[in-house]
């Protein structure tokens, strides 16, 4: 039994990295893809606040 569990967990254990690798990855992605869009609502002089709009622009800019 502790065999069948240890074969196991050493099958599945390079599975479990590459995935955790690969979701660590699209975190890294997509927080330099928000802080580019922020930079970009900067630079059109939006800005944080009730009516600075830059939250919103954000927001859109990353679903593009």
């Amino acid at each position: 039994m502790f065999k069948a569990i240890a074969l196991t967990v050493l099958l599945l254990a390079p599975v479990s990295s590459a995935a955790f690798a690969q979701t660590a990855q699209k975190k890294v992605d997509m927080s330099a893809k928000r802080e580019r869009c922020a930079d970009e609502g900067r630079k059109m002089g939006l800005f944080r606040g009730v009516t600075g709009g830059l939250s919103q622009y954000v927001a859109s800019c990353v679903k593009r």
